[in-house]
């Protein structure tokens, strides 16, 4: 993403304000004086292992923090929230490590999360709601109006902040169904919680962490399931269209172009297997056909030997694992990387190699 400097720089003044100052403010004046330090940790590390841990829909992380966030604000008052959920934002930094603009995407996350919390925050006392309150149905209805405000600020902030920073504006979103859904599925698990600490203490994380954990653990799966069932249903598109050329070249054309776009590969090659030889036979890199002159290297390395010979398919997470043994494109943008045997009736006639630019983009199962 293309970022406007002058813009940043406002921004990054702005969350000087935001966040270290309100948090700093807070902190000498609204102190909790029932603050446990002991349950503060386990709110953050609950909180880190949410964000660590992501459940994905369509690509896109959902938004569970608040099953911790919630409680950690009826308990304990806004501080608390601002102070877990920003430290929080350090394990979803940790996720985007690869990302050349992460530490400009934590200094936007962490704007758009303390906006979203002074929204939130204010719109619970709005309706009524006090920090400490036991009543069920009003307790009900505030944390509602809460999680609510929180989701729709939090979208919106999103765009506002984009657009301000980057040359690539964004619509404002709607208040989608799956929104709709992380609020009613985290409503009973962060009312339950606050409950169960106020009159259990630290049982209450007990009771409510390990079911919590185990069902992101088994929605995790289905969704890991559904991603695999997607990948074979695309490669079974790609094998039917195959039979629709005539010609070796525009097959093996659709069949790199493909793999590539499948795997949202960089870098795709598809070596034919010669005799103590791999020769280049297509080169496809960002999205266009290359023509090298270099068109065959020997089978003597580790990597190609597994390959060949062993018949393996090999998986890498970053550049340092296999430049040392395939020697392609050394000072290219590579970093993970996979390379598999092509064989028909047990002898291998190719090998494909799959190059990103990204660390740790392939997994085992591709």
């Amino acid at each position: 993403m293309t970022y406007l400097k002058k813009q940043v720089i406002y921004v990054l003044l702005a969350w000087v304000v935001l966040v270290p100052f309100v948090i700093g403010y807070l902190s000498i004046n609204h102190l909790p004086s029932n603050l446990n330090m002991f349950h503060l940790a386990i709110f953050i590390s609950l909180a880190f292992s949410t964000f660590l841990f992501p459940v994905k829909r369509n690509g896109q992380s959902l938004m569970l923090i608040s099953w911790i966030s919630v409680p950690a604000f009826l308990q304990y008052g806004l501080l608390v929230e601002m102070i877990i959920t920003q430290l929080a934002l350090l394990a979803h930094f940790y996720n985007q490590r690869n990302n050349p603009d992460k530490y400009l995407n934590l200094i936007l996350n962490s704007i758009i999360f303390a906006l979203s919390s002074f929204a939130a925050a204010a719109a619970f006392y709005f309706v009524g709601g006090t920090i400490g309150m036991t009543a069920f149905w009003p307790l009900l209805g505030a944390v509602l109006i809460y999680q609510l405000f929180y989701k729709i600020v939090f979208h919106n902030s999103r765009s506002v902040i984009v657009n301000l920073v980057s040359k690539e504006k964004q619509s404002f979103p709607h208040f989608i169904n799956t929104d709709l859904f992380v609020v009613i599925f985290i409503l009973p698990f962060s009312v339950a919680l606050y409950y169960l600490i106020e009159f259990l203490g630290f049982g209450g994380f007990i009771l409510i962490g390990i079911p919590y954990f185990v069902i992101v653990s088994m929605i995790r799966l289905y969704g890991k399931k559904e991603k695999i069932n997607k990948d074979l249903k695309i490669a079974t598109d790609i094998g039917h269209n195959l039979s629709s050329f005539s010609t070796e070249k525009e097959v093996l054309d659709d069949f790199v172009k493909n793999i590539a776009l499948m795997f949202k590969a960089e870098f795709t090659y598809l070596f034919d297997h010669k005799s103590g030889w791999l020769e280049l036979l297509r080169s496809y890199e960002y999205g266009q056909f290359k023509d090298y002159k270099v068109e065959r290297f020997a089978i003597d390395s580790r990597i190609t030997k597994e390959i060949v010979v062993k018949k393996q398919s090999v998986i890498f997470e970053e550049k340092k694992d296999w430049v040392e043994d395939l020697g392609m494109h050394k000072y290219s943008s590579m970093q993970s990387a996979f390379g598999i045997p092509i064989s028909r009736n047990e002898k291998i006639e190719g090998v494909l190699f799959v190059f990103s630019s990204k660390k740790r983009m392939f997994e085992k199962y591709q």
